[in-house]
């Protein structure tokens, strides 16, 4: 699998200062940057916390994220695809929408070869942190983001785009429990014009433990996948552990899912609440739900709202009962 192509480059420490050597877009002209402190590193380069260089009418925040990205690291091929990634983040920024974390340009120092990114900061942790391996987050909280992460996906879809690399590492959270999704390296345009059908994806990428069984055989609905993954991250919410090791017939967890059976990992989940993890990770691609319809879960609706007749519940299409292992 493709890694995704995020973060930046050398060492950032509090006391650098980092120019922008080449020519910026009209609307990005950052001279210097002053550092703050360092946030994470990858592959490719690293992300610094720095004092905003940009005007106010780009952002009025007082510190903004700086992803530097060595470009001489990459392939020709992996350079367009920062290229889009930086457009197509740019474009989905200007909506507006709370639920993505906002991407207010880049550009390129000539002299590094690097490129620069400049994105919101989110003071807070990334959703591995908060639930992995801490028993998860509680179903109450669990409810809230997960509702978040619907919102943002629907967002996102509605656009035809789908993110195609959902999981706890690239949502991240802050102080007040507003979750937002990051990292748009793997996202795709799977629809050019309203007027088509929504083309079919075929290449994997993302990462094993959330990818869906369609997937897997190189033919896929974009934001149905990105459904599936969202479900295994709410089993992470709930748990604090994956439901599988790895998408694959050989991992015993995985598999016993495919077959219609719970596996040990999620025996610890209520019943009420197995509803709407079963329609995340719905087997069947054509009977997974959207994000929107999900929105409209019972699960997810205020717990003194009861149920009526004239109720604008999501009522998922009937299927074999699960049972458990």
């Amino acid at each position: 699998l493709e890694q995704p192509r995020s973060d930046s480059i050398q060492s950032c420490t509090s006391s650098d200062n980092y120019s922008c050597r080449s020519t910026p877009s009209p609307d990005c002209q950052p001279i210097h940057y002053n550092v703050i402190k360092h946030l994470g590193s990858g592959s490719f380069g690293e992300v610094c916390l720095i004092t905003n260089p940009l005007s106010r009418k780009k952002s009025s925040r007082r510190e903004i994220a700086l992803k530097r990205i060595n470009m001489t690291r990459l392939t020709a091929k992996q350079r367009e695809e920062v290229e889009y990634e930086v457009a197509l983040h740019e474009t989905l920024t200007k909506s507006g929408d709370s639920h993505i974390v906002h991407c207010y340009g880049a550009c390129d120092d000539s002299v590094m070869e690097e490129k620069h990114i400049f994105l919101e900061y989110i003071d807070g942790s990334d959703l591995f942190e908060l639930a992995m391996n801490k028993g998860g987050v509680g179903k109450s909280t669990a409810k809230h983001l997960f509702r978040q992460l619907l919102e943002g996906l629907a967002f996102l879809h509605d656009l035809s785009v789908a993110h195609r690399d959902i999981k706890p590492e690239n949502l991240l959270v802050d102080r007040r429990g507003n979750l937002k999704i990051a990292d748009f390296g793997l996202a795709d345009c799977y629809r050019e014009s309203p007027e088509e059908p929504d083309r079919r994806l075929s290449r994997i990428c993302g990462s094993y433990e959330y990818l869906s069984p369609q997937v897997l055989q190189n033919d896929y609905s974009g934001p149905k996948n990105d459904v599936w993954a969202a479900g295994c991250v709410l089993v992470v919410m709930l748990t604090g552990d994956l439901p599988w090791d790895r998408a694959a017939r050989t991992d015993p967890n995985f598999s016993l899912w495919l077959k219609g059976v719970v596996p040990p990992t999620l025996k610890d989940i209520d019943s009420e609440t197995m509803t709407i993890v079963n329609d995340t990770l719905e087997v069947d691609e054509e009977l997974r739900p959207t994000a929107k319809e999900l929105l409209r879960h019972s699960w997810l609706s205020p717990s003194s709202r009861r149920r009526s007749k004239n109720s604008d519940y999501y009522e998922p299409p009937k299927r074999a009962k699960l049972r458990s292992c």
